[in-house]
């Protein structure tokens, strides 16, 4: 490749490039990784015995050696540290990895054994004192050990087994990703103190359904692992529809000399082809008949429950028939298709269960069939293939989808295929989950910004993708319902987290509005824009010409009757 610092480098969808750049450098140990690490180890030992004898491996080794001496980033390492990376045979390598791998086997008998006693401490240990620990006991510079992962994998391919191919040796198909993660966390640990921690953990496995301890090495800066990418570069250039607010990204990613701040918007902007709602209460008067034990047969009721879907509020049986008859109401008003989106795969679970059991669901079929998006990624696409095929031929359909999901991102819902977006609650992030806890920890401390704004922030960029689905050419027009209290038209940083395409359709009259009022407005935006017409035209000038009522349509075919 040429010279990078001549280059220029493009993320598009860079709406989640925080998070994936701190998702790629955070890394897990559990005692499963060791063990199959320690097989790996042992196919070495076997395969290192077997061509002990065989010149071409030692050949072929130091040819990849040699070269490895001329790449720069081993050459400066050499360079400033006099550290010559071939000192140590194969076998003294594999003996090293083993001391590794027993290291961190050490430290997980030291972690949290209970859960409990995990949440009474705070478990995160400074880091340097770990790296201090760890270069101690294996009597390593962090340098070296930063080398690893690559002398690892100059092993294995002179070995021939990269894929674990070698029929020499008895066992299956075999691979060493195990190996290569402790490895890697071994040099991710002594490569970069700052912007990490390093914290052990409890965790529920699913093997088991049991607590086992792990290690955690959490990447909680983006901008400290995005950074030497990014200085490889001569100019960096972050693309998204839905990038805001741009001041937040720049805080996070510690972007510098910044040329353009401003948001590009298309044409279509000039013509509102997004109709956002904030519906925050659900409608006039409900009642319904508690199927628990406890209150058998006995009706509920409430006036103008408030939409949440916040944890207390999670099995609140009102809210959640609200929405299912939100949901009901909208398969009669819009056509074609319709997206819901849950915060989370448990809740849509919990909601779709009371639906069928109030019989809302069924109620629904008579108007769109519904498809259901899941954990398993081929039931999702045959559900959305599925969901493709009905609103061509039929009369639509409704998708159930969960926000942060498969189908959240990357899927265009292109012209008829969503004519609605519902966002069910609001989709915060969960503030107690370890990494997401280090991460807002740090950037709180760190006064790049407080837990409260990067919930918001994270929660509304979430939102902006969701509604981002049915806005994917200029002929594309929705409606997008965001159903939760916690949307409020003079919050400012609820507003300011939105792209400037939905702030410019957003109306104080469409906010604070009650399911009912949702619905008169879904059907007076979609009937105005199943219509074609211009820019420049007048509709004044079109009414009872291009925008009939079925009034108008009964008129007609009466003077036609006449006549």
């Amino acid at each position: 490749m040429s010279d990078l610092h001549q280059t220029l480098l493009v993320f598009d969808e860079a709406h989640n490039v925080d998070n994936v750049v701190v998702d790629a450098q955070t890394l897990t140990l559990s005692l499963d990784t060791l063990e199959l690490a320690t097989i790996s180890l042992v196919r070495l030992t076997k395969l290192l015995s077997i061509e002990e004898s065989k010149k071409p491996l030692k050949n072929e080794y130091k040819r990849l050696v040699e070269g490895l001496r001329h790449s720069e980033p081993t050459k400066r390492i050499e360079e400033e540290n006099n550290i010559p990376i071939d000192t140590i045979t194969s076998i003294q390598f594999v003996v090293l990895m083993k001391d590794i791998v027993n290291f961190f086997r050490e430290k997980l008998r030291e972690a949290p054994i209970h859960k409990k006693q995990h949440i009474n401490e705070h478990c995160s240990i400074p880091i340097k004192n770990v790296v201090d620990s760890f270069c101690d006991s294996l009597a390593l510079t962090p340098e070296v050990v930063t080398l690893i992962p690559l002398r690892l994998h100059l092993l294995i391919k002179a070995l021939g087994d990269e894929y674990g191919g070698r029929q020499d040796v008895k066992g299956d198909s075999f691979y060493y990703d195990d190996l290569y993660l402790v490895a890697d966390f071994a040099a991710l640990l002594c490569s970069c103190q700052e912007g990490f921690s390093y914290v052990p953990d409890v965790v529920k496995m699913d093997k088991d359904n049991c607590f086992h301890s792990v290690l955690n090495l959490i990447c909680v800066d983006a901008a400290n692992a995005i950074q030497p990418t990014l200085n490889k570069f001569h100019s960096i250039v972050f693309t998204s529809g839905t990038l805001s607010p741009l001041k937040t990204y720049i805080n996070i990613l510690g972007l510098n000399n910044v040329v353009e701040e401003k948001q590009i918007t298309s044409s279509f902007s000039s013509m509102r082809r997004i109709c956002p709602l904030f519906v925050t209460k659900g409608f006039d008067s409900i009642s319904i008949t508690s199927q628990s034990s406890d209150t058998s047969g006995s009706e509920i009721k409430q006036d103008r429950i408030l939409f949440s879907s916040q944890y207390a509020y999670r099995s609140n049986r009102l809210i959640i028939h609200s929405y299912g008859r939100l949901i009901l109401e909208l398969s009669k008003t819009v056509p074609d298709g319709i997206l819901c989106f849950f915060p989370s795969y448990s809740y849509m679970n919990i909601c779709i269960s009371y639906w069928d059991e109030m019989k809302i669901i069924e109620s629904i079929y008579f108007n769109k069939l519904i498809f259901v998006e899941s954990n398993d990624s081929e039931e999702t696409s045959l559900a959305f293939q599925n969901y493709r095929l009905a609103c061509h031929t039929g009369k639509g359909a409704i998708l159930f989808c969960v926000t942060r999901g498969r189908l959240s991102e990357g899927i265009n819902f292109t012209n008829h295929l969503a004519r609605a977006v519902l966002i069910i609650g609001a989709p915060y992030l969960q503030s107690e989950i370890l990494t997401i806890k280090e991460r807002i920890e740090y950037l709180d401390n760190k006064k790049i910004i407080s837990k409260d704004e990067y919930l918001i922030f994270d929660a509304m960029r979430t939102c902006n993708q969701c509604v981002g689905r049915c806005i994917r050419g200029k002929n594309d027009y929705a409606v997008a319902i965001y159903a939760d209290k916690r949307y409020k038209f003079n919050d400012n940083k609820i507003i300011s987290s939105m792209p400037q395409w939905i702030v410019d359709a957003l109306e104080k009259r469409f906010t604070d509005i009650s399911a009912d009022q949702s619905i008169t407005l879904a059907k007076e935006f979609l009937m105005k824009m199943s219509y074609l017409f211009n820019n420049q035209t007048n509709l004044k000038l079109q009414k009872g010409k291009t925008l009939w009522t079925l009034e108008d349509i009964h008129k007609d075919q009466l003077v036609s009757f006449n006549e």
